[in-house]
């Protein structure tokens, strides 16, 4: 990829991530950062199997929108 795909990139995750539910964001967030689920979960207040959910199911639609530029 060139610097212009790499920016165009880059604004169109920014754009994704913008549009998700706060708790979803959060969690895709902390995922990116290495933190467990388990530590996700005791943060938001939700249990490890519904952060899992969540974050294959964002994960899920990212891949989607994002198929094209790979």
């Amino acid at each position: 990829m060139d610097l212009a795909a790499d920016k165009l990139l880059l604004q169109e995750l920014y754009a994704a991530l913008d549009k998700l539910y706060p708790d979803n964001r959060k969690i895709i967030e902390l995922f990116a950062l290495s933190v467990s689920e388990r530590e996700i979960a005791t943060d938001i207040g939700l249990s490890q199997k519904a952060i899992n959910k969540r974050k294959v199911k964002v994960l899920v639609r990212l891949r989607e929108r994002f198929k094209d530029f790979f």
